[in-house]
């Protein structure tokens, strides 16, 4: 193969490192990735002007973006809107989300099935996510 290390099911497991943020001072919010998979920036990053940013990956389901993003438009706080997104997803365990507002209100999910370490980090103004880093 690539290099790429593999899990059990021989599915290829790709290091992924997300940020969203947001600048209280400007208004601006963004969300950056970084991984080994070609145009990951079409399905990893989602951003609203004046709403916030939402980053889904590991298991990426792109439709938490637009999701995350409508729900946040609408005033519901990221810990919630988490929590909608993946209620009934059978894969969540696979999944990786990171929310956040323009208040600087932060969430985020990690899946127990996300290789060998991940995990997120959330501040004010910030959520991290980062998976099969080690």
């Amino acid at each position: 193969m690539d290099g790429v290390p593999v899990n059990a099911a021989g599915e290829p497991q790709y290091s992924t490192f997300s940020l969203c943020a947001i600048d209280p001072v400007t208004g601006q919010s963004g969300a950056a990735v970084t991984t080994r998979v070609p145009f990951v920036g079409r399905a990893v990053p989602h951003v609203r002007a004046g709403v916030g940013a939402v980053c889904t990956q590991a298991s990426t389901m792109v439709e938490c973006g637009r999701q995350g993003l409508d729900l946040i438009e609408k005033g519901i706080a990221p810990a919630d809107i988490v929590e909608q997104l993946l209620a009934s997803d059978e894969r969540r365990e696979t999944r990786q989300v990171g929310v956040i507002d323009m208040k600087g209100r932060s969430a985020a999910h990690t899946g127990k099935q996300n290789g060998m370490w991940a995990g997120s980090r959330q501040g004010l103004n910030y959520t991290v996510q980062a998976n099969i880093m080690v």
